[in-house]
Order: C-alpha cells, then structure tokens, then sequence
C-alpha cells in the first residue's frame, strides 16, 4: 500500500507504454527527465545539507573532540584519495543524535566534492528521514539515484517496460537494479562517492524493512567490488 505522499507520483510505466504516434527512430521506453520527474526527490540531500549546516553551533558543541579524531584519521583519509573503489564504517561512539557531528562533517565533505569536476558525489542523512515521517530505504536509493541523474547522461536503453513497471510500483529492487546499472555507466575515470549518513536509524526495524534495507546497502557495497568507476561508499553511525 502507498503513501500519500507516494500517491502523487506520475505513473511512469504509462510514459513508458505512450509514444509518439509516428516515431521516427526507436526511442528509449522513458527519459531521463521521465525518471527525474517521477522520482520527485530532486534536492533532497541539498535541503539536508543546508539546515544541518545551519545548526552548526549547536551540532559541533556535542562532539567537536570526536569529529576532529575522525577528520584526522588515516583510515578517512585513506577512504578519500586513494584511486579505487572502497568502503568505509564510522561509528560516532555518541548519542544517537539524528543529526550528530558526523551528519555536520559528511555536509561539509560532499559540498566539497561537489566543486570538483571528476567526483561524482551523492548523500543521504538517515537521521532526517525516519520511517515514520514517509522516510526509509526506499526514499534513500531513489534520491542516490535523482542525484546521479542529475550529474551525469545516461543510455537508458536497458529500461524496458517490465523495469518501469516495476519502479512505477514502487519496487526497491527495480530501483537498485537501475541505480548499478547507471553506475556501470560512469567513465573510468571519474570517481563516485557515497555517503551515508546515520544508517542505525533504520536498523530496528520490522523484519521486512529490515530486509529492504540490507538489500539496498548490500547493492551499495556490491559495486565497490565491480570494475569500471572508482565506487566509494561511506556509512555513518553516531
């Protein structure tokens, strides 16, 4: 059963099956903006990464010692320049703040890999979309996957009916399907990181959200391992 919120998504399994009356080459079955508009996340992490850099004084004060040991750890730094793909856990060995200290560094860190050209950064803060509040794993992978629409273009010729189908459904697989498959897609060259903030906030959970959970981080962590673009992943926990 949807949402509301979930309610007011335009069927994108109807765009898919609804062309031009003479189309004059094959297109794909939907657009990158068909998605994009479909989604309806765009801006998300970016609405999160301004409010916690707002409440930066009262943030900072609850564990500036510990977000300093982090910032200067050889592990972090390690996760930062080397060029492969890899992943990385920080536990905050804090209170369980929705946002902490960490959330303020990982804003920080990806509005800076933001300005570099050849990174590819995407984020999500757990802490400021809880389940309870229309949030959880499935709003989690469809942003990753608006931001890196927004970043790049992309053959979506691998999206056929039965795919827009099932995402027009609301399913989380069908979303992470696509999301590796975009990522396969990046240049060799370039990097993407990943930052996931806050991932406690959705381990206790009933089983079967559970499950979608683990699922998707699993996907996550799945393509650190592929060849291709250097994937590099971070989670967080307070």
């Amino acid at each position: 059963m949807f949402t509301p919120a979930e309610k007011k998504w335009k069927r994108l399994f109807y765009r898919s099956i609804t062309s031009d009356p003479i189309p004059t080459q094959v297109p794909n079955v939907v657009t990158q903006q068909d998605i994009l508009d479909f989604l309806d996340s765009t801006g998300i992490e970016t609405a999160d990464m301004d409010y916690i850099v707002f409440q930066r004084e009262l943030i900072i004060s609850r564990g500036h010692d510990r977000t300093e040991q982090i910032m200067k750890s050889p592990q972090l730094r390690e996760w930062l320049v080397q060029a492969e793909s890899k992943e990385l856990l920080i536990h905050g060995n804090s209170e369980p703040q929705p946002i902490s200290p960490i959330s303020f560094f990982c804003a920080l860190m990806v509005r800076n890999l933001r300005d570099v050209d050849q990174f590819k950064s995407l984020a999500f803060f757990c802490g400021c979309h809880p389940y309870n509040d229309l949030g959880g794993v499935r709003l989690m992978i469809m942003s990753l996957l608006a931001q890196l629409l927004e970043q790049q273009r992309f053959d979506l010729s691998f999206i056929d009916h039965e795919l827009a189908y099932r995402m027009d459904g609301g399913d989380i697989e069908a979303f992470c399907c696509v999301f590796r498959q975009l990522v396969r897609q990046v240049q060799s060259t370039d990097c993407v990181f990943c930052v996931i903030d806050g991932v406690n906030f959705y381990e206790d959970l009933a089983e079967e959200l559970l499950q979608d959970t683990a699922y998707v981080l699993r996907t996550l962590l799945d393509l650190t391992r592929e060849r291709g673009a250097v994937f590099k992943i971070l989670l967080t926990s307070p």
